[in-house]
């Protein structure tokens, strides 16, 4: 009876597998989506020849780095380092200047507990931060700073439309923090919590970072996952991003 109910799981993400390709085809992305080249029809922020440039240095400049400290079920410390966005909460009732909008994975642990110490990186020093709220079910979460965060972002309070031009700002492989222009592709993704975007450089590290309107320069959403390939990798170039309305109710929900 196991195998069968394992063989079933296993066709139907296959199957599922299939159709998301198919659609990524339908919106316009390479017919062989998933390789570990970036696109070469979206540009780099650094391609001083390619006319699709875009100024991104304030929404850089307000996304930070996160590290965080746990350890595992046999007691070793383990290191994970993500990304967050500082925010303007102001519209919920909190009227500091001192809160990051991330994802919940990058600081807490799968029972929605956070971890040991997370620390964020503002102007060069770690700085201590604690969780002031979390949606694990829905990967969100805020956090506050020790200090205030030096730069902040707007909520959007309109969404993108498909095909719109979007900026993804994190910190691929661990890098320096920095941003690459890409497409909105799929607002009605399977578990209809998150929005998928093409974005050259999304990879491990952008966790939690903040997807910019291009239109606007506001934040619509915060990456979440990536599409594996297999248990150890996942494809360079395509993400999920938890969307506005899913951000929006959870800042309702804890609103002061």
């Amino acid at each position: 009876m196991r195998k069968i109910i394992l063989s079933a799981v296993l066709a139907a993400l296959y199957l599922s597998s299939i159709v998301f390709t198919f659609r990524l085809t339908l919106h316009g992305y390479d017919s062989n989506p998933f390789t570990d080249d970036p696109p070469p029809v979206l540009s780099y922020p650094c391609d001083k020849d390619n006319p699709k440039k875009f100024d991104a240095k304030e929404e850089t400049r307000a996304t930070y780095q996160i590290i965080e400290s746990h350890r595992d079920e046999k007691g070793k410390r383990c290191d994970f380092t993500g990304c967050g966005v500082g925010v303007n909460l102001t519209s919920w009732g909190y009227k500091k200047q001192n809160y990051v909008l991330t994802a919940a994975h990058v600081v807490a642990g799968l029972d929605g507990k956070p971890y040991e110490d997370i620390m964020i990186k503002i102007k060069g020093d770690w700085e201590f931060v604690r969780v002031i709220a979390i949606d694990r079910a829905n990967d969100i979460a805020v956090i506050e700073c020790e200090v205030k965060v030096p730069h902040i972002l707007e909520i959007s309070t309109e969404e993108p439309d498909v095909g719109e031009k979007v900026i993804d700002i994190g910190a691929p492989r661990y890098s320096n923090v920095h941003p690459v222009l890409g497409t909105l592709m799929i607002k009605d993704d399977i578990d209809k919590r998150m929005w998928v975007a093409s974005a050259p450089d999304y990879y491990h590290g952008c966790s939690g970072g903040p997807l910019i309107r291009l239109k606007t320069h506001k934040i619509v959403a915060i990456a979440s996952e990536g599409i594996l390939k297999d248990f150890n990798n996942m494809y360079v170039g395509v993400g999920k991003f938890i969307k506005l309305p899913i951000i929006i109710k959870f800042l309702d929900r804890i609103k002061k």
